[in-house]
């Protein structure tokens, strides 16, 4: 009866806490859809269009990336949506919820909420839920839910929190299985995205405070075995690259080759600037992250300056909190663990051209499952269990919640800041991009009911620069045969240059919008159905 009792409770715990993640994850990415297919997302569909899944999943050669596990992956995501376009922001939503029900339920293991009484367990409760909502509201999220090309990002951040996960269970209980669990999921986090490669020293530390505290318990641990598996994993890794991709080290950022684009200072640069990333500060040029931090309002200047102060009274409770147990191995190792992932995540991801407000997510989503950790700890000791002295017990019941309280002001303060720097997401770079392949998508597809397979698109003047790869696929995502059935993007400067078949009933007729972010339909004005006063109204009212 006791463990139903417990696990019932824990069910009207955690399904509250999961359904209003859905409800936030939703709510925090409503704006944000993908209509229709451009850039890397086209080209990696084109693949899809015309490959089989092993092909697609294992090609003979690449230009620089070899990532099979993620290709696997979004090859059965573009199974899933299908033609249905407009789903892909979606299914990267939902995703991304699914991984916030991740960090929700490490961070119940983090706060250690199992081993708290009941009338303690609130603030456990309470930090683990608000960790969570905060990685979903987080504004690092735009290219995760605004690309088809963001399953990239959110499954290598997902294998990552994994392998920390795992490695801090085990560096915990010392059971292998969990262990050889985050070694099999580093194998699958390489091959998703290999800038994780970097994770490698994680498997270093945790095996040498093992082994200093199996000396100092008279037990052997096995360490040199186990060091063994991340090991053959990397050789296996490098050398599987140099036969598909041709070179051992990854490619850089937009096709370029880290090895000629590297700069030491540039590198420091941008982990300073991704430090200040994670406390709050949008460092980076607008283009890049959606508004810079001189561009910013001063109440958000200050939300950011007193949620530092927030952090270090967080930080002053945890220390205090340590003072007054002996600090054994296990608790060297866990916070070396946090920082060590926090530090070389930053640092893979400074070494390219620039430095994109997507790789900061990672970073962002350990520094608050650290912050989990410290609350755990806070009452708990250290591997010596909470103190039976009452009077003890009620002291560090008040340090809980007064770090509990905290955590819950600096959420407050972060909130607002967030929510501001996603309210100017169109000015990202690939956004504009975004607006672009919509508009066509609305204006043509989403239109015309009878339109593949029965009407042309010509665009007039082209000055966004669409290619001919562009005219040919745009339309083939929409087609469950994958063909397009014909229909295609032209691209013309005068209506002369329509063909003699073009006429009203197979044609539409675009041009480019004066704010560069979309188009107009024009086939009424073109084949004489409309007046082209019409035209300026269209553009006054945003298409």
């Amino acid at each position: 009866m006791k463990i139903k009792k417990v696990t019932k409770n824990k069910v009207q715990m955690v399904l509250p806490a999961l359904f209003a993640l859905i409800l936030i994850g939703f709510f925090v990415n409503r704006n944000i859809q993908i209509r229709g297919l451009y850039g890397d997302d086209l080209y990696l569909w084109s693949f899809y269009g015309e490959d089989s899944f092993w092909k697609f999943t294992f090609p003979e050669s690449t230009k620089g990336n070899f990532r099979p596990f993620y290709w696997a992956m979004s090859y059965l995501e573009f199974m899933i949506v299908g033609r249905h376009v407009n789903f892909y922001s979606a299914f990267n939503t939902v995703f991304n919820i699914f991984i916030s029900f991740v960090v929700y339920f490490f961070s119940l293991d983090l706060t250690k909420l199992s081993e708290r009484r009941d009338g303690e367990t609130f603030s456990a409760e309470l930090i683990s839920f608000l960790a969570a909502g905060m990685y979903l509201g987080s504004h690092f999220a735009a290219y995760q839910i605004g690309q088809v090309l963001g399953l990239l990002e959110s499954l290598g951040l997902l294998l990552a929190v994994i392998v920390l996960w795992l490695l801090y269970r085990f560096s915990e209980y010392g059971d292998s299985s969990y262990y050889y669990g985050a070694c099999f999921t580093y194998f699958l986090v390489m091959f998703t995205h290999e800038r994780y490669i970097a994770l490698f020293p994680l498997f270093c530390l945790v095996l040498f405070f093992r082994g200093l505290k199996g000396r100092v318990e008279g037990t052997k641990e096995g360490c040199l075995l186990k060091i063994l598996v991340p090991v053959m994993e990397l050789m296996f890794f490098f050398g599987v690259r140099v036969l598909v991709a041709g070179q051992a080290m990854p490619a850089g950022t937009a096709g370029t080759d880290v090895t000629d684009t590297f700069s030491l200072g540039q590198a420091f640069m941008y982990a300073l600037q991704q430090v200040q990333y994670v406390f709050g500060v949008n460092v980076g040029e607008s283009y890049l992250n959606g508004i810079t931090w001189a561009e910013t309002p001063l109440w958000l200047h200050i939300c950011v300056y007193t949620s530092w102060a927030v952090i270090l009274g967080m930080l002053g409770i945890y220390i205090s909190e340590l003072r007054k147990h002996p600090i054994d191995l296990t608790e060297i190792a866990h916070n070396l663990l946090f920082i060590t992932f926090i530090a070389l995540c930053i640092g893979c991801s400074s070494i390219t051209i620039r430095l994109e407000i997507r790789w900061v997510y990672v970073s962002y989503t350990a520094a608050l499952l650290y912050i989990c950790y410290m609350f755990g700890r806070i009452g708990q000791g250290t591997a010596y269990g909470v103190s039976e002295v009452s009077g003890r017990r009620a002291g560090t019941g008040a340090m809980a919640a007064a770090f509990s309280l905290l955590f819950f002001l600096y959420c407050c303060l972060m909130v607002p800041v967030e929510q501001l720097y996603r309210s100017c997401f169109r000015n990202i770079f690939f956004m504009t991009e975004l607006d672009r392949v919509n508009s066509l998508a609305d204006e043509t597809i989403g239109k015309y009911r009878d339109f593949l397979g029965v009407r042309q698109t010509y665009i007039f003047y082209n000055s966004f620069g669409m290619t001919d790869f562009y005219g040919e696929y745009f339309y083939k995502p929409y087609d469950p045969e994958k063909t397009g059935q014909g229909s295609e993007l032209h691209y013309i400067n005068d209506i002369s240059e329509l063909p003699e078949y073009a006429v009203y009933e197979n044609s539409v007729v675009l041009l480019e919008t004066s704010d560069r972010r979309g188009y107009i339909d024009i086939t009424d004005q073109v084949f004489g159905k409309a007046d082209w006063s019409a035209v300026e109204e269209k553009e006054s009212n945003g298409n």
